[in-house]
């Protein structure tokens, strides 16, 4: 009787096993890695980073555009909507006419980010956000209550800032 048990359970798991690779040849491998971007995101944008001069977003349309000079500083925001697949908005910040700090709605994963920056060097998961950090660039992205934080966390958002932390 235990040959047969043998038998069986030695049957059922060769019988997963063909399922498994069945959907996987179905669906096919590719399906389970994420789409890294095949060049830097950012690249088109590299004239906005903060310490430039504010005067660099007069080649982009700003949907959203104010100057505020007050009695202490001049303050200027840019919000722009580019036609890109992995960029949704661009937020610029801006005192005393320099980029302060520039702010991107995007599309990517927590392993997009590590190809063009290496890991992190914060990490930290609240109960739906997961943060990283790199030296003056910050990327936050919404995840499950119980979801790990690996290469595949999306990532929503990524600010480049001063390091003063304006």
């Amino acid at each position: 009787m235990s040959r047969v048990l043998h038998l069986v359970q030695v049957s059922v798991v060769a019988g997963i096993a063909l399922f498994t690779m069945a959907q996987i040849l179905a669906v096919g491998a590719g399906a389970f890695l994420p789409d890294l971007p095949p060049t830097n995101p950012f690249a088109e944008f590299a004239h906005l980073v903060p310490g430039a001069p504010i005067d660099s977003i007069s080649d982009i349309e700003c949907e959203y555009r104010y100057n505020y000079p007050s009695i202490e500083s001049s303050l200027s925001y840019c919000m722009h909507l580019p036609d890109h697949d992995l960029i949704e908005w661009i937020s610029i910040n801006g005192r005393d006419g320099v980029i302060q700090r520039v702010t991107f709605g995007v599309r990517l994963r927590y392993g997009d980010m590590v190809a063009l920056f290496g890991q992190a060097k914060e990490q930290q998961h609240y109960p739906v956000i997961a943060s990283f950090e790199w030296d003056g660039i910050y990327a936050s992205g919404t995840v499950r209550r119980a979801a790990r934080i690996s290469m595949l966390t999306p990532i929503s958002r990524v600010t480049f800032r001063l390091e003063d932390g304006a």
